[in-house]
């Protein structure tokens, strides 16, 4: 692990300590970058979508959530051997879909 710099008075040690384009200086700066760029931010990304587009997100995030704590407290597994759009036995998480599906119209679109 590096000890860090700590000859501030000459500038070619400062070059040598910054390194190369892969250097663990570099590395971390650009990651900085990264973080602080707002344009990828995901607050940024979510509100480009419209408000329907945002409401239906929103809904099949909160139905996800319930059939896993569903799932979760009752000690299921989340799939089967076979759950491909063929099966009969489509049980568990994909199975909790299609049942809803079946019940409330909008679900199916989800």
């Amino acid at each position: 692990m590096a000890r860090g710099f700590s000859k501030w008075n000459k500038s070619e040690y400062l070059k040598q300590h910054v390194g190369r384009d892969n250097s663990h200086h570099n590395v971390a700066k650009s990651k900085c970058e990264f973080l602080m760029n707002q344009n990828q931010h995901i607050e940024t990304h979510f509100n480009r979508h419209s408000s329907v587009a945002q409401a239906e997100y929103k809904q099949r995030l909160q139905t996800s959530i319930v059939i896993v704590k569903y799932l979760l407290i009752h000690g299921q597994a989340f799939r089967g051997h076979n759950e491909s759009e063929s099966s009969l036995n489509r049980v568990n998480y994909l199975g909790f879909w299609k049942a809803l599906g079946e019940i409330h119209a909008d679900f199916k679109k989800l």
